[in-house]
């Protein structure tokens, strides 16, 4: 496993950097970062490769969901969003 560290400034982020880590989790790529009270893990949540590795970092069952944190939902999208909670819930899951 490759680790490469991005120093980015919060009050001053450097818009290549921003650019790099987007293009990175496109690319399927999981990125650590820290956020006010712990650390997260990023990735493309339509992309299963990159999710099954969010699976594998945490060393967690593939049977419990993953929390998905979203800035913004879009009119039209919640429902996509929805059905993608209820995939992941419910008995035997």
């Amino acid at each position: 496993m490759r680790v490469e560290i991005l120093k980015i400034n919060s009050d001053n982020p450097e818009a290549s950097l921003i650019r790099y880590a987007a293009d990175q989790i496109r690319a399927g790529e999981v990125l650590g970062m820290p956020t006010d009270t712990f650390y997260g893990l990023a990735a493309d949540p339509f992309n299963l490769r990159a999710v099954d590795r969010v699976y594998d970092i945490k060393s967690r069952s593939r049977h419990k969901p993953l929390s998905l944190l979203i800035e913004h939902v879009e009119p039209g999208r919640c429902r996509m969003s929805s059905t993608l909670s209820q995939r992941n819930s419910g008995p035997g899951r």
